[in-house]
């Protein structure tokens, strides 16, 4: 396992691919495991410095859309974190708040920072 920390955008996608294979791979063994959760890192810590000040301007439903999108999951995806898909749309939809154990699994799992899942934000009315 050879990585390196991330210095402009073209190591960044390349980390990505990487990352998403490992993330696909449900039975990963200990090694891979261990290049899966590095490599989550240097992609937050990349992330947290380049879009920091944007997500402290997010809300926690916003981020987690974004990590959606850049990490190319569904919301089917999204039920190892949150719950049932009925929970999921409800979350994205901001007609059920985030839980802790939500959240936790969701800083964990995607490697968002739990300060950043904790904010208030708006609900549906």
């Amino acid at each position: 396992m050879n990585i390196n920390l991330i210095k402009n955008e073209e190591q960044y996608d390349s980390i990505i691919v990487k990352y998403k294979k490992l993330f696909r791979n449900k039975k990963r063994n200990e090694q891979e495991q261990d290049e899966f959760e590095i490599l989550g890192l240097l992609i937050d810590k990349w992330e947290c410095d380049k879009y920091s000040l944007e997500f402290e301007k997010s809300d926690p439903i916003d981020i987690i859309k974004f990590i959606m999108d850049q990490n190319g999951l569904s919301q089917s995806d999204m039920i190892q974190y949150i719950g049932s898909q009925s929970k999921v749309s409800e979350v994205l939809n901001r007609k059920r708040p985030l839980s802790i154990n939500m959240i936790r699994n969701l800083s964990y799992g995607l490697n968002i920072s739990a300060q950043l899942l904790i904010s208030e934000y708006k609900m549906a009315v």
